[in-house]
């Protein structure tokens, strides 16, 4: 679960490191949860397909 409720911004660099995360974790698409996303946070994880590999709560 990773919570992004102090996140204001987030770019390339920040999709990538969630994505690097998934890899290390070795978890599989979905199990990972991104939790207490801000609108503007929520907006570039969709436009980036994020909710194809992570829970977006």
């Amino acid at each position: 679960m990773v919570d992004l409720r102090e996140a204001t911004y987030m770019d390339s660099a920040g999709l990538g490191i969630l994505l690097n995360m998934q890899d290390y974790l070795k978890k599989p698409d979905g199990e990972i949860m991104l939790i207490n996303c801000p609108d503007a946070i929520k907006r570039v994880l969709f436009i980036a397909k994020f909710e194809k590999k992570f829970r977006i709560e």
